[in-house]
């Protein structure tokens, strides 16, 4: 009697693998023979900032709802192993500094992610067992793109940089490190792939120079992104690597002007 149910509306794998897609064919330069608007008019399609929009705001309405009232907040999605940890960890960073540090980012992807049983192989197409297409989609890389949203708006807020999030983007299909092989902790215990395989974050730590942002400035208490249309960028770095700045730039023009009045 004394709780109330709230639905999200953030959608399944199925709808975020082909948003993604979408996505990477309007950023492959499929469109560039029609010019930019093209271009922008296949990333609008892809649908994929508007589940970013989405994202944001679930995580953020958690975060608010414990960090306001001092409730309780039970987070399950129809599996509890996708949309559960991109909720749970994205509330977490806003709600603890200690997730913005680059351990503190560490500790929680092998907490919420790992740990929590998130099928790494089966949603990457890590082996030949996970051949099922239907269960592959980009629910991890999904979650970085939340957390590069954070870091663009909030930039002296987090230890780690950019650099850091591509190469976790990277290495999650690269297959260089056991960390991300197995579809929950059984699988790598049962591999022994802690022994067999180095870990990313020994990786990580090694480089860390490299993924350290240079301009960190703690800040305590609650980080609340935006997440309006204008506040929720392209990840060009990333989507569009092989696509020319201009055209990463004139989306982003036209995107604020498509949708300021919803500002």
């Amino acid at each position: 009697p004394n709780c109330k149910i709230e639905f999200l509306d953030i959608d399944n794998i199925h709808e975020m693998r082909s948003s993604l897609q979408r996505l990477h064919v309007a950023c492959s330069g499929a469109f560039s023979s029609s010019g930019t608007s093209s271009f922008l008019l296949e990333v609008d399609r892809s649908g994929w900032l508007k589940h970013m929009q989405l994202l944001l705001l679930g995580s953020r309405r958690i975060a608010a709802l414990v960090a306001g009232t001092g409730l309780s907040a039970l987070i399950h999605c129809s599996d509890g192993w996708d949309r559960t940890s991109q909720l749970c960890a994205l509330a977490q960073i806003m709600l603890d500094p200690y997730f913005r540090t680059m351990r503190g980012f560490a500790v929680l992807i092998e907490k919420d992610w790992l740990s929590f049983g998130h099928k790494f192989s089966d949603r990457h197409g890590h082996t030949a067992e996970c051949e099922d297409a239907g269960e592959r989609s980009p629910i991890f890389i999904q979650f970085l793109d939340a957390v590069f949203q954070c870091v663009q708006q909030h930039a002296g807020a987090f230890e780690f940089n950019e650099a850091l999030l591509l190469f976790l983007a990277q290495e999650v299909h690269a297959c260089r490190f056991g960390t991300f092989l197995g579809n929950c902790e059984r699988d790598r215990k049962m591999h022994a792939l802690s022994r067999k395989t180095p870990s990313v974050w020994s990786e990580v730590f090694h480089s860390a120079p490299r993924y350290t942002n240079a301009s960190f400035a703690p800040e305590p208490g609650v980080l609340l992104p935006e997440f309006s249309p204008a506040s929720v960028s392209l990840w060009s770095n990333y989507h569009c690597s092989r696509l020319s700045p201009e055209r990463v730039s004139a989306f982003e023009v036209s995107f604020f002007e498509k949708n300021k009045q919803h500002l």
